[in-house]
C-alpha cells in the first residue's frame, strides 16, 4: 500500500521534468503573455517621448511620418517585435484609437500577438491611401535640385524617400538617384568621383557647390546737370501791392 503513494509521486514528478512540446510552448505563451515584461517595455518606450497620432486624415503623409518616428523608437529601444503594437498602439488617440479599437479583431483574426509588419499594413491602407502614395512616388521620380541648394535638395530628396522605399531601398539606388537630381554642372563632375554612399555623394555635392552669388547693390551716382530745385506753388504767396486810385 506504500508503494501506490511513491510512484504517483515519481509519475509526477516525471511529468514535471519531461520537456514539454513545441504546441504546449506556444500555447503557455498565447495564454501567458508576460505582462509584467510587456510593461517594462512599455516604460523603456515612454522615455523616448513617443509622437502621438491622433488620426487625422486632412495630411495623410503624416500617417507615414508617424510610422517612421515608431520604428525609429523602435530600433533605439531594441524593442523586440512582440511588443512594438503594444507599444505604438499605447500612442494613438481621438480617432486613432478608435479606428484600432473598432478595427485590431478583424485585423488579427487568429488572434495571439499582432505582428507590426500586420498592424503598419493596416494602418498605412487606411491612413495613407493608395491615391497619395502615388503621388508621392512621382514626385520622388521627377525630384531635382533646380535653384536650391544641395542641403535643401537634400532635406527634400530624404523627406520623400520616406514614402517611397521601394525607389531607393539600396545604398547604391538611394546613391543613384541623389546624384541623377543634382544640376547637370554639380552631377558631371561628382560622376568622375564615383560615390558609393549617398553619405559621401552628399559630401562631395556640397565641396563642389558654387557659392551663391553676391547682389552687389551700389550707390547711383548723377552726374552732369545740377537737379532742378523744386519749388512748393501751394506755399507761395504773391508780395502785397498797394492799389492804386
Amino acid at each position: 500500500m506504500a508503494t501506490q503513494p511513491a510512484n504517483a509521486m515519481a509519475t509526477q514528478q516525471a511529468n514535471a521534468t519531461a520537456p514539454q512540446s513545441v504546441d504546449a510552448v506556444a500555447i503557455q505563451l498565447v495564454n501567458n503573455p508576460h505582462p509584467n515584461r510587456g510593461a517594462s517595455w512599455l516604460k523603456d518606450f515612454r522615455r523616448y517621448n513617443p509622437r502621438p497620432f491622433v488620426g487625422s486624415k486632412e495630411d495623410p503623409t503624416a500617417a507615414q511620418m508617424w510610422i517612421a518616428n515608431m520604428e525609429t523608437t523602435f530600433e533605439s529601444m531594441r524593442c523586440p517585435d512582440e511588443h512594438k503594437v503594444a507599444c505604438a498602439t499605447y500612442v494613438l488617440q481621438k480617432d486613432a484609437e478608435v479606428w484600432w479599437s473598432d478595427n485590431k479583431q478583424s485585423i488579427n483574426p487568429s488572434g495571439g500577438i499582432t505582428t507590426w509588419e500586420t498592424f503598419k499594413e493596416a494602418f498605412l491602407k487606411y491612413y495613407y491611401p493608395k491615391k497619395t502614395r502615388i503621388k508621392k512616388q512621382q514626385e520622388f521620380n521627377h525630384l531635382t535640385q533646380g535653384d536650391r541648394t544641395v542641403d535643401q535638395y537634400d532635406q527634400d530628396f530624404m523627406r520623400l524617400r520616406r514614402f517611397t522605399p521601394s525607389l531607393a531601398d539600396t545604398e547604391e539606388k538611394q546613391t543613384e538617384k541623389f546624384v541623377l537630381g543634382l544640376n547637370p554642372k554639380t552631377r558631371r563632375m561628382l560622376e568622375a568621383f564615383n560615390p558609393k554612399t549617398n553619405e559621401e555623394a552628399l559630401r562631395t555635392a556640397k565641396a563642389l557647390e558654387e557659392p551663391p552669388e553676391e547682389k552687389k547693390t551700389e550707390p547711383t551716382v548723377t552726374t552732369g546737370r545740377k537737379r532742378p530745385v523744386e519749388v512748393d506753388t501751394t506755399e507761395f504767396q504773391p508780395p502785397f501791392q498797394r492799389p492804386r486810385y
